[in-house]
């Protein structure tokens, strides 16, 4: 649950801002090896790029809680140890 919402939320930020998600990525990726991060200008492609990506991740999201209705995974209250039916017509042939 805690990853859809992430999701949600990183997906609304980079669809409303998309220019600030590009500059905390250029210094968290590149800060640590150049010195002049702030003079890159990201092109015009690539500031859509992000948003449109942003926008998947919050339909992502969305669609995720959305279907997250019920539980994902039922466990069977007493396991079977009985052999499938398949296995048993196998063995009298």
């Amino acid at each position: 649950m805690k990853m859809k919402l992430l999701a949600v939320l990183l997906g609304v930020v980079g669809s409303l801002f998309p220019r600030r998600v590009i500059e905390v990525s250029k210094t968290l990726a590149l800060g640590p090896s150049y010195r002049n991060t702030e003079d890159l200008e990201p092109r015009q492609w690539f500031v859509t790029a992000v948003r449109i990506q942003s926008l998947l991740v919050l339909l992502t999201g969305v669609y995720a809680l959305r279907r997250s209705d019920g539980p994902e995974f039922e466990a069977p209250s007493k396991p079977t140890l009985k052999p499938m039916e398949s296995d048993t017509e196998s063995e009298a042939d």
